[in-house]
């Protein structure tokens, strides 16, 4: 899925976000591209600035291994017993990677693939993350209690606690409208825009999935 934006400052955005499944190895792919563009200029004209493309995989054995910048690149391998890998991308902050270990404990790095692992959480069943340029990160979980948390900008920033009762949850961010997070919860999706503290708003009822993009 590739979403492309314009904004009125110049700043043109794309970014992919998929999953596949092939051979019994679970992919996610992230990559973002930022363009700063002069008055007059076409994007076509503009040049992009290097948000390295990132592809995460989780194998059969529970491997989490991840690569950038091309898809013949060489994996690096980042964890050996993970339940989940979730990648983002961007110009500024580089490749932002998150794992879920089979334990329940989520690892986070961002810069490179070879950087230090950030212990982020305890007791989490699902992850989510996005990143664009201008706000950094966004990182969310949800606990095997239900309860969602999302923190945004850095690894290190403090979680705000965003839902009780969610089963499902999905974020995207840009640089313009900043954080968008949608969330299920007993059939009902909800949805935010720009900040982790506004308020959610009522999407629809009798629903089993949730997707954004940004």
């Amino acid at each position: 899925m590739a979403v492309f934006a314009l904004g009125g400052n110049g700043m043109a955005k794309s970014r992919v976000r998929s999953r596949a499944r092939l051979g019994g190895v679970l992919f996610a792919l992230g990559t973002a591209i930022a363009v700063t563009m002069s008055a007059g200029q076409s994007a076509a004209e503009a040049a992009p600035t290097g948000a390295p493309t990132v592809i995460g995989m989780l194998t059969t054995a529970g491997v989490a291994d991840a690569k950038e910048g091309s898809l013949m690149a060489g994996w690096t391998r980042q964890y050996p017993k993970a339940a989940q890998i979730v990648v983002a991308s961007d110009a500024t902050n580089g490749p932002v990677i998150v794992v879920l270990t089979t334990t329940g404990v989520v690892d986070a790095k961002e810069g490179s693939l070879t950087a230090g692992w950030t212990k982020e959480y305890t007791g989490v069943a699902k992850i989510a993350v996005a990143s664009d340029a201008t706000n950094g990160p966004l990182i969310a979980v949800l606990t095997t209690a239900g309860v969602m948390y999302a923190k945004e900008g850095s690894l290190t920033a403090g979680w705000t606690k965003e839902y009780t009762g969610a089963a499902q949850m999905a974020v995207a961010s840009d640089p313009v409208t900043g954080a968008l997070i949608g969330m299920l919860s007993a059939g009902v999706a909800y949805a935010k825009q720009g900040g982790l503290s506004t308020p959610w708003t009522n999407e629809s009822f009798g629903v089993t999935q949730v997707a954004v993009a940004g």
